[in-house]
């Protein structure tokens, strides 16, 4: 069989799906044998270099962002590089094959030669994940940041008809070549546990788009994945429940449910028999923090190896604040809700070092907080702005959000996603364009997906609500670092910040 002959081949799937849509040989001015040498080159010189950068860079800012009970539940779980004979499928696909004239080309016109998966225990960790990514700068191909962007028009919640659930959205990075770096790309995948689980058992990575499946294979598939999300929302109904009860022990509201839900033929837990154990378990899990921890996260860690029950009277010191405090006599604990526990030494170390950091970095706009320009340390788009010149942003934030400008969008819908902020970001650039003052860009993106991410972001804010709500934000970003010296004070000096700014 000759390129070009008019004869027609299939490269796996079902042949009786090739008879239905037949694909002509010669569809490339290279052969098979040229592009699998090339890609083999390719993968050891770039994709490998890049699957090693994401899958890095990926754990090093989970690390950061998350505490150490959430860095269980979300986690990078598999990589890869796409093989070349389901490459070469792929771009034999009509979505693909005209654009293709070159071996270059396919590094522009496929966009999944990496791929990098991060499965999550609960649909909340999946939002979790997803607020980290996209808080991500955006891939400027003029300009390529240092680790890790994403490219806003990539983004895709997936719930296909064969029953495949999964966020999608496109990585970019720089990668070490022989003349200097290199850009990089490759898709992330975020699943569930059972999300993944249907992929596994399904095999879904062995039927691609526009393969033939079964028809038995599709109604099992569709219904499995249907059982699977029905057990998801089950399950994130059991962990909002449980979250629940820990933030109540955790802050010593009286739970009556912790006696009633008892069972008769449990003896009660003596209180002297578990203090000595509490205050030691205590101990040991404060002492293992690396980071600050929601009192609810430590509480829960703290029950484990106990039970509910010591969350009654928690070993007869009556609040579980109490009970760290005696068994960690140095602890730093936050009381503003949802409080903190803070390893021993934490502020005096770090935030010694962000906030010298910060001060190296130059002297920020009159009236700015301290804990703000530290905070500009961990996010790059934290707004350093006067009151003034807050204002003015604001302002132009509520014109953007204004019911009209949604309707004009077509944000009408309710659908959110890093897209939609683009478009919000870029309407009030636009508007703005040539008058004296105009926010950047990194500026804007922060404030609204601030408001995204505190599942704020809706039409009809006024200016004062805007203001509430970022300052709830920035203080909650700046106590997930630690950054906070003075809760009071420094919570103080930034709501006296943003009541200026709206007024």
């Amino acid at each position: 069989m000759t390129a070009g002959s008019g004869d027609y081949i299939c490269l796996g799937g079902d042949v009786s799906a090739s008879k239905k849509q037949p694909v002509p040989v010669g569809s490339f001015p290279f052969t098979y044998d040229e592009f699998a040498e090339w890609y083999d080159s390719l993968s050891k010189s770039r994709l490998q270099p890049a699957r090693d950068t994401f899958t890095r860079v990926l754990n090093e800012i989970l690390d950061q962002e998350l505490s150490d009970v959430d860095r269980l539940r979300i986690r990078v779980s598999h990589s890869r590089i796409k093989d070349a004979t389901r490459l070469w499928n792929k771009m034999l696909n009509e979505r693909y094959v005209h654009d293709i004239s070159k071996l270059e080309d396919i590094l522009s016109v496929i966009d999944d030669l990496v791929g990098v998966r991060v499965t999550c225990n609960n649909l909340v960790d999946v939002r979790t994940f997803k607020n980290i990514i996209v808080a991500l700068e955006y891939v400027d191909v003029d300009e390529m940041p240092a680790g890790l962007c994403i490219d806003p028009k990539s983004e895709k919640n997936h719930a296909k008809d064969s029953g495949y659930r999964a966020y999608h959205i496109n990585l970019h990075t720089l990668i070490q070549a022989r003349n200097g770096w290199s850009p990089a790309r490759g898709e992330l995948q975020v699943r569930t546990l059972l999300q993944d689980s249907w992929g596994e058992l399904t095999h879904e990575d062995t039927y691609k788009p526009g393969s033939h499946m079964p028809q038995l294979v599709t109604k099992f598939a569709k219904r499995m994945a249907d059982l699977l999300a029905t057990v998801d929302d089950l399950a994130q109904d059991l962990r909002n429940e449980l979250d629940e009860l820990a933030q109540r022990d955790a802050t010593g509201e009286p739970d009556e449910r912790v006696a009633s839900d008892s069972h008769d033929d449990v003896k009660p837990t003596a209180v002297e028999d578990v203090r000595e154990a509490l205050v030691a378990e205590a101990r040991k899990v404060v002492g293992a923090l690396t980071k600050p921890a929601s009192l609810a996260q430590v509480a829960w860690q703290v029950q484990a190896n106990f039970g509910r029950e010591v969350t009654a009277n928690w070993g007869g010191f009556g609040t579980f604040k109490e009970l760290i405090r005696a068994a960690v006599p140095d602890v730093s604990i936050v009381d503003i809700p949802p409080g903190r526990v803070l390893p021993a030494n934490f502020p005096s170390t770090l935030v010694a070092s962000e906030r010298e950091a910060a001060a190296s970095s130059g002297t920020p706009p009159e009236g700015v907080p301290l804990v703000v320009n530290t905070l500009r340390q961990h996010d790059s788009g934290v707004p350093l702005l006067s009151s003034e010149k807050m204002s003015k942003t604001l302002d132009f934030v509520v014109d953007a959000l204004s019911p009209a400008v949604w309707v004009e969008l077509g944000l009408e819908d309710g659908i959110l996603g890093i897209s939609q902020i683009n478009q919000l970001a870029k309407r009030v650039r636009d508007e703005v364009s040539g008058q004296d003052f105009v926010p950047s860009r990194s500026n804007l993106d922060y404030i609204f997906k601030s408001l995204y991410f505190s599942q704020n972001l809706r039409p009809g804010l006024d200016k004062s609500a805007i203001g509430r709500i970022l300052a709830d934000w920035f203080f909650a970003r700046a106590l997930k670092y630690g950054l906070v010296q003075d809760p009071v004070s420094e919570r103080d000096e930034l709501n006296d910040w943003l009541e200026e700014a709206t007024r």
